[in-house]
This record gives structure tokens, C-alpha cells and sequence, in this order.
């Protein structure tokens, strides 16, 4: 007979609980930090600070995953894909800023 696999409800609750509050306060202050782009008169700076810096991260998750973690490979090619998403979201949110700014 097989044993059944014992879960501990609160502790599943906690952790879901946990990871929401994490969430829920990276998302808050992202939405903080672009309010206060669309309203800064440095916009064009801002925007290729937060490029820049995500093209950075971009790079050292890469790094990680080829000299820290068992069984991951970085790949410049990966580096790659992540600078063009950074690049496509960066022109995305000036295209929605100017034409929010529009309305």
C-alpha cells in the first residue's frame, strides 16, 4: 500500500501568502517608479537608466547560470533575447506615454 503524502495547509498558506505580499510590493513600487517617470521632466535619462540596468541584470543572471547553478548554461544569445525585450518594453512604455499624454 502506497503512503499518502502529508501536506501541512498552513504552512502552503503561509508560503502562498508570502510570495503574494513579495509580489504585491515589487509590483507597487514598479508602478511607483513609472508614475514618477511619467511625470519627471528627465524622462529620456530615466528610461535609459532602467534600460541599462536591465540589460545588466539581464547579463549577471547569465553569468549566475553558467558559473553558480548545477545544470543551467548562460548563453549570449539569451543575453541577446533580454536586451531586445528591455529595448521592445522601453519604446513600448514611451509609446504609451506619449500617447496617454495625448489624451
Amino acid at each position: 500500500m502506497a503512503k499518502k503524502k502529508f501536506y501541512d495547509t498552513n504552512a502552503v498558506l503561509k508560503l502562498q501568502s508570502k510570495i503574494f505580499e513579495n509580489e504585491f510590493v515589487l509590483s507597487s513600487t514598479t508602478l511607483h517608479e513609472l508614475e514618477y517617470i511619467k511625470t519627471s521632466k528627465n524622462k529620456n535619462i530615466l528610461l535609459l537608466s532602467a534600460l541599462i540596468i536591465s540589460i545588466l541584470f539581464g547579463g549577471l543572471t547569465e553569468l549566475l547560470q553558467k558559473y553558480v547553478f548545477i545544470g543551467r548554461y548562460g548563453s549570449v544569445f539569451d543575453l541577446f533575447a533580454d536586451a531586445i525585450g528591455c529595448v521592445i518594453g522601453v519604446l513600448l512604455f514611451k509609446i504609451l506615454l506619449k500617447k496617454n499624454n495625448k489624451n
